[in-house]
């Protein structure tokens, strides 16, 4: 009789053994709410309340949705991620730092869409920092009052696509490439640029090439400064103002 009975608690132990989930599973969608804790499994139903909660427990290639308007934290992204703030306002608020780090592997592509980032007053360093990545995407994003709205570090090759995005009041720069080592090309489309101190865009590098196509560019500053032979081409349809009516103002700095 115990035979039997050790048995079938053997069988019962390894049935369910078959459909238990490992703890440290990461979900491909999580979600973040101003209500939310981190403490939470970063469910539909039980949001974490920061990215850096929920970056933890999202698998690598997943989303990241942000559930309501509400201060969802910096976060810095080592993997293959989407965050994705459709349909409300997630905003970081940078006080003294980077809002966004991409430092992932260099095979990695990362999205960030509709989402704000402000530097309280110019004291935020970068909206987006990019380290390291394969493709980077910035769709339908806010950065204002930072010192860089985008700051290209990155010194292996990167594809970046800036689309339908905004960079208004930064101290420093909307885009600054900060490094010359690398191949990068970007597209940047359907932008507005405003009120930059120093410039809308600063390229750095023989290797780093950028297309311009439908933007808008506002403010006294100097539009593009273009150090050591880096490559800009403008396709058309380009806005600008207080620049000369060639079309747009170059910088070569050496």
């Amino acid at each position: 009789m115990k035979r039997l009975f050790k048995r079938f608690v053997a069988a019962v132990v390894l049935s369910l053994s078959l459909f238990a989930v490992p703890a440290s599973a990461q979900a491909t969608r999580t979600w973040v709410s101003g209500v939310g804790d981190d403490a939470n499994p970063c469910s539909r139903t039980a949001p974490c309340k920061t990215l850096a909660g929920a970056i933890s427990k999202t698998a690598a290639a997943g989303e990241i949705n942000i559930l309501d308007p509400a201060g969802i934290g910096s976060v810095t992204i080592t993997k293959s991620i989407t965050i994705q703030g459709e349909g409300t306002l997630g905003s970081i608020l940078a006080s003294g730092t980077n809002g966004i780090i991409i430092n992932a592997a260099t095979t990695d592509r990362v999205v960030i869409q509709n989402i704000e980032i402000e530097g309280f007053g110019g004291s935020c360093v970068s909206g987006i920092k990019i380290l390291s990545a394969n493709q980077v995407s910035v769709i339908n994003t806010t950065i204002l009052a930072c010192q860089n709205g985008i700051e290209v570090a990155n010194t292996n090759d990167l594809m970046m696509t800036i689309d339908q995005c905004e960079f208004i009041d930064n101290t420093g720069y909307g885009i600054n490439y900060t490094t010359s080592v690398g191949r990068s090309r970007a597209w940047v489309t359907r932008n507005v640029f405003a009120f930059n101190d120093l410039a809308q865009v600063r390229m750095n590098g023989p290797q780093q090439k950028m297309s311009i196509d439908d933007n808008k560019f506002a403010g006294p500053s100097g539009t593009f400064v273009l150090n050591n032979n880096a490559q800009l081409t403008s396709y058309g349809n380009n806005l600008f103002d207080d620049v000369p009516p060639t079309g747009y103002q170059l910088k070569q700095q050496n």
